[in-house]
């Protein structure tokens, strides 16, 4: 199952009484290219197959909630962790409901330094000033041309 991150823009819609579907789709996409060295990257396929519209991010790969609430996973019915397939890698039962324990993921932060869980809610409170600003700027200049 992947995972869906949301962008509200709740100080940028107070300054302006009308946000539109084409800035709602600039804003999450200003807010991926700002959540990049939070995501979590050992060979890109998170960054490969997100699906971004005006509702939100999508991160598609099956591993993705796992990967973003950061704690190691287990099968609910067996307690066990996933089992090794040679040349397919690491994967749980079929069907298998997964339960988050207390040990926490390791992330590499070889490629992205500032990879952690939960990267949407960390991308966001670093650059949400950054980002606000770039919808804002984004706002004025359809404005302009429209």
């Amino acid at each position: 199952m992947g995972i869906h991150i949301k962008l509200n823009l709740p100080r940028i819609a107070q300054k302006f009484d009308v946000i539109d579907d084409s800035v709602r789709l600039y804003a999450q996409n200003a807010f991926y290219r700002h959540m990049q060295d939070y995501i979590p990257f050992e060979q890109g396929a998170l960054q490969r197959t997100v699906v971004i519209d005006k509702t939100g991010i999508t991160f598609t790969q099956p591993y993705a909630r796992y990967v973003y609430i950061g704690k190691r996973m287990v099968d609910a019915s067996t307690g066990r962790g996933p089992h090794y397939i040679p040349n397919v890698g690491y994967r749980y039962r079929k069907g298998a409901k997964l339960v988050p324990t207390d040990a926490p993921l390791r992330y590499s932060h070889e490629v992205h330094p500032l990879a952690c869980d939960h990267w949407g809610n960390a991308a966001w409170l670093a650059k949400k000033d950054v980002i606000a600003r770039e919808v804002e700027a984004q706002i004025r200049r359809s404005r302009h041309n429209g």
